[in-house]
């Protein structure tokens, strides 16, 4: 109890400490049950933004948190954390809380359990004060629905967001209008300002499958999760799919690869070109398989990137799940897999990519600048230079091969020739210059 109470204590100040931070002030993968107790002796709720290394989208979220009005209200008003997905305490929160796509952003209450879910894409800063404040002044903004943490089974089926939200590979946006209600079927929540009136239906109350229609299309609007388990309810009542009104309701709440919902669009695709229209089932499926590939948590494998890709390009789907793969080991910092499969990639496919031969020549001596892979790297990216001649990087990169090797007027040459290019090119070349200062001293 007294080490569990000095824990407590240090976790006390360093939420005292934060207040003095420019931007949200993280405890970084603290045991949850600790920071519950916390938050209920503080009577506040529980921030958690989820994040790996390889994740650019996670970057940029961070950005968000640097903000200095969301800084100072989620100082002051949350117990905030954040996990790196890849440590064994992150996939402990992945079996909990279901986090399949990242940045995952999750609001919990004193109790742990989820409030808000956001995992539809970087969240700006003008949007999560917002949604924190829906969260810490009900009487003020829209109601929240707080929901217990899932309970994650061996199920291929996962939880993954509405694609509301452009990501960084897609700009098209899916957000299907709601029916219109044509009755007081729910019940009012009255609000302490003139702000619009928002709606919650009575869960106790068992609907009838157009009530649910319609309660999955409000609960989109909320943007709290729950629409997710109110069109479950939906489809759950409807034995035929294949119906121009379930047509559309799948196309609209389908948000994952890993569903029967997907599974379904992609085997009555042309039901789907019919009834919701070619491009807009186009539009879907990149827009989910680019999740599911660049945003997705676990990050897929070789073989099912393969089977995504085939959904959107079937015809490349081979050599475009192998190019993505090796961007991926390559931003994972993977280094020894990575050479391994892009020299099995270019060998095997005769490639003349000669930017995959400047990054492998990179690969091989950031890895272990041995003698044996200085002179592999060499061949890379001779190579390159032999397919594209003016890149000035390209250029760089074989006089510090040259320079490795200790053969210093081949490396003062090859930086020349960078230099001459990037004058041509009307280039900076000061960088290039004390490349070349630094060789000839």
């Amino acid at each position: 109890m007294r080490v569990q109470g000095i824990i407590i204590g240090l976790l006390f100040f360093l939420v005292h400490f934060a207040h003095a931070q420019s931007s949200i002030s993280f405890y970084s993968n603290s045991e949850l049950t600790n920071l519950i107790k916390i938050a209920q002796e503080q009577d506040k709720n529980i921030f958690i933004d989820t994040y790996a290394r390889w994740c650019k989208p996670c970057k940029k979220q961070s950005r968000v948190f640097s903000d200095a009005k969301v800084a100072n209200y989620f100082n002051d008003n949350f117990i905030n954390v954040k996990y790196d997905m890849d440590t064994p305490i992150g996939k402990e929160i992945d079996l909990k809380y279901e986090v399949v796509f990242l940045p995952t952003l999750l609001i919990l209450d004193k109790h742990g359990n989820v409030r808000i879910k956001m995992d539809n894409g970087i969240v700006g800063a003008n949007e999560l004060l917002n949604i924190a404040k829906a969260v810490t002044e009900p009487y003020t903004s829209a109601p929240i629905a707080s929901t217990p943490p899932p309970t994650k089974s061996n199920d291929v089926t996962k939880t993954e967001p509405v694609v509301t939200h452009s990501n960084e590979n897609k700009e098209a946006q899916i957000k299907p209008a709601p029916p219109v209600l044509d009755k007081p079927l729910i019940k009012p929540v009255e609000e302490a300002t003139e702000e619009k009136i928002l709606f919650v239906l009575d869960g106790d109350v068992e609907l009838p499958p157009e009530i649910l229609l319609k309660e999955a299309y409000f609960r989109m609007q909320l943007m709290d999760g729950t629409h997710r388990e109110a069109a479950d309810k939906y489809l759950a009542t409807q034995s035929d799919w294949s119906t121009e009104e379930n047509v559309k309701f799948i196309h609209d709440f389908v948000y994952t690869t890993r569903s029967k919902e997907f599974n379904y669009l992609i085997e009555n695709r042309e039901l789907f070109n019919h009834f919701v229209g070619e491009d807009r089932v186009v539009n879907t499926i990149e827009l989910l398989v680019y999740n599911t590939l660049y945003t997705g948590y676990p990050r897929p494998t070789l073989e099912k990137a393969t089977e995504l890709f085939a959904y959107i390009d079937p015809h490349n789907n081979i050599k475009n799940a192998q190019k993505y793969f090796l961007t991926r080991l390559f931003e994972e910092e993977d280094k020894t897999k990575y050479i391994e499969f892009a020299i099995r990639y270019l060998n095997e496919n005769n490639s003349s990519e000669h930017n995959e031969m400047f990054r492998l020549s990179q690969a091989l001596i950031e890895n272990e600048p041995n003698g044996e892979n200085v002179e592999h790297s060499e061949k890379w990216i001779k190579k390159a230079i032999d397919l594209q001649g003016k890149d000035i990087n390209y250029l760089e990169q074989h006089a510090n091969i040259l320079a490795l090797k200790g053969d210093n007027s081949a490396a003062i040459s090859t930086i020349k020739r960078a230099i001459s290019l990037a004058e041509q090119q009307e280039k900076d070349k000061v960088y290039l210059q004390r490349i070349l200062d630094k060789l000839l001293n």
